[in-house]
C-alpha cells in the first residue's frame, strides 16, 4: 500500500489549506504593510504610494532606534519574568 506522501492529491489536500491560511492571514497583510511603508500621508487617513524611502530613513533615526531598543529590553524582561 502506498503512503499518503506518495499520493499527490492526498498530500495536497493536507498541505493546501495550511498554505492558503498562511498566505491569506500572514503574507498578504505583511505585503500590504510593506507597500504602505513606501507611501506618504496626505491627510489623516489618505496614503499615497509614491515609492519613497523617507519612512524607512525616519525609522533608523537615533530616537526611534533607542525606543526600539527599550521596547526589546522590556519585552525580554517580561518574557523572563513570565518563565
Amino acid at each position: 500500500m502506498e503512503s499518503w506522501r506518495q499520493q499527490p492529491l492526498v498530500f495536497l489536500g493536507f498541505v493546501l489549506p495550511a498554505v492558503l491560511w498562511l498566505t491569506l492571514f500572514f503574507l498578504v497583510p505583511l505585503a500590504m504593510v510593506w507597500v504602505l511603508g513606501f507611501g506618504e500621508r496626505n491627510g489623516p487617513v489618505e496614503i499615497e504610494i509614491t515609492w519613497t524611502f523617507a519612512n524607512y530613513i525616519k525609522a533608523i533615526d537615533p530616537i526611534y532606534l533607542s525606543l526600539f531598543a527599550k521596547t526589546v529590553m522590556i519585552a525580554l524582561a517580561a518574557t523572563v519574568l513570565c518563565l
